[in-house]
């Protein structure tokens, strides 16, 4: 992969007759002699030498960037080939043909080959690629292997999914796969478009491009205007444009929905036909009564519950249950 650097540099002007220093003789005022005016003097600056060099420069000034190079720009660059290292400070940006970057400072280092092999970016960090922009305040980029590593209030956005976290990291292009932990945010307009939109929160959340889905993993919390859910483990579907297609929660899943609650061990939600599905010792409470059976479907919309095998119902459920499960909704943890 060449490496195209482009310098913006100037070239001085040459020095004025008022800035050459001319040796004068003392003048005798007191002399009735005439005073006669200086000759001018010629610039003896000869420009011939250098005229290669200037020439070499504004090409590199009006250079462009070609398919497969990388351009490399900021308001001061030091190189140092013994080091195979090269700083750029001040407005910096790398454009590549999969995206650029731009930050306060950027470190690279370079292989025996000149090749740019690792970058480091400080201050201000924003990546982008193609619809997906990341930000934070430190990235590392590893050139050779593809994988990259953003931290400090760091976020990734992606058409109209916001997922903000303490650090990102994984294998870049659109088939890659960000890790985001710990303390995993997703805000989501598509999840409750019509509601205000919706926040996911876990230890951990995984981003994979290549199937589009988003997985949660510890203490995950869903909250908006709809309702709110808790579970240990969701995953997310998206269709194109990051629409939901279904949800999976796991493991002590608790769901509530106006004044219906639900508690199962397994969840499934599928959007398009508004069709929640719960497994595992599952159990649905509304107003005063609760129903169990082994398989309960839960139609929130049109308020609407099926029981299917051994079910069960009870209408004066203890009030320690009931209240307890809404005690864990609305923890804040």
């Amino acid at each position: 992969m060449g490496v195209l650097l482009l310098l913006l540099m100037g070239c001085g002007n040459s020095p004025s007759k008022e800035s050459v220093l001319v040796a004068t003789n003392e003048i005798d005022l007191s002399s009735s002699a005439p005073v006669m005016p200086f000759e001018p003097v010629e610039d003896a600056l000869d420009l011939a030498p250098f005229e290669e060099l200037i020439f070499a420069l504004e090409e590199v000034r009006g250079a462009k960037r070609g398919s497969g190079e990388v351009l490399l720009r900021g308001d001061q660059l030091m190189l140092n080939r013994s080091l195979e290292q090269l700083e750029l400070i001040g407005d910096v940006e790398v454009i590549r043909d999969e995206g650029q970057l731009s930050s306060e400072l950027i470190r690279g280092w370079l292989s025996e080959s000149g090749v740019l092999r690792l970058l480091e970016a400080v201050g201000d960090v924003r990546v982008v690629q193609g619809v997906r922009v990341g930000r934070g305040d430190w990235l590392q980029y590893d050139w050779m292997e593809q994988t990259v590593l953003l931290r400090g209030r760091a976020s990734v956005a992606d058409s109209g999914v916001i997922l903000h976290g303490e650090q990102f990291s994984g294998r870049a292009g659109d088939a890659g796969r960000l890790v985001c932990e710990p303390n995993a945010w997703l805000e989501w307009d598509p999840l409750d478009e019509a509601q205000g939109g919706a926040d996911v929160r876990a230890r951990q959340a995984i981003l994979n491009r290549s199937d589009g889905s988003v997985r949660f993993e510890g203490s995950v919390r869903v909250r908006g205007v709809y309702g709110a859910l808790n579970c240990e483990k969701l995953m997310l579907q998206l269709k194109e444009v990051s629409e939901l297609d279904w949800l999976r929660a796991e493991s002590g899943v608790v769901f509530q929905y106006g004044d219906v609650m639900a508690k199962a061990e397994d969840m499934y939600y599928k959007l398009s036909q508004d069709t929640l599905t719960l497994r595992g010792l599952p159990r649905v409470m509304q107003g005063r009564s609760v129903v169990r059976a082994d398989e309960i479907q839960v139609w929130p919309k049109a308020r609407r519950v099926l029981c299917e095998s051994h079910a069960k119902a009870v209408l004066f459920p203890d009030q320690a249950t009931w209240q307890a499960m809404r005690e864990e909704l609305s923890s804040h943890e």
